[in-house]
């Protein structure tokens, strides 16, 4: 068990645009911790760890520990949240939150800064005229 979970750590980590720093912020644990984590240095991790591991990258805890081949759990809260953006913002806004997703904190704060400054030029604007009924 220990080490299918070094092995499926190190592959998120591989797959992913995540720093160590930012893992280290999200779970709690050391940039060099979860590095042993995922070199197989460090064996019996607590169940605790591999839940805050698993929900920063999204994948099923007994899958990541091991205990599992279902790499996501089929959520369909997830999904009636995923419909809800759609009918409110429109499809693009999920590949939207997707590309958003895959950026680290600096990238995240500089799409940010490019979408509110779109939001400035008139011609990128959405008007939205309220018509009364007389």
């Amino acid at each position: 068990m220990d080490e299918l979970f070094a092995l499926r750590l190190t592959e998120l980590i591989k797959n992913s645009n995540y720093a160590l720093s930012e893992m280290e912020e999200a779970v709690g644990k050391k940039a060099a911790t979860i590095s042993r984590y995922a070199s197989g240095e460090i064996q019996g991790v607590k169940r605790s760890t591999i839940v805050k591991l698993a929900q920063f990258f999204n994948v099923n805890p007994a899958w990541l520990a091991g205990l599992s081949d279902e790499k996501y759990i089929s959520d369909t809260s997830s999904t009636q949240i995923s419909d809800m953006i759609k009918d409110k913002y429109g499809s693009n806004s999920i590949q939207l939150l997707h590309y958003y997703e895959q950026l680290n904190n600096l990238g995240k704060e500089k799409a940010i800064e490019n979408i509110k400054d779109l939001t400035d030029v008139p011609k990128y604007i959405e008007k939205k005229t309220d018509i009364q009924e007389a």
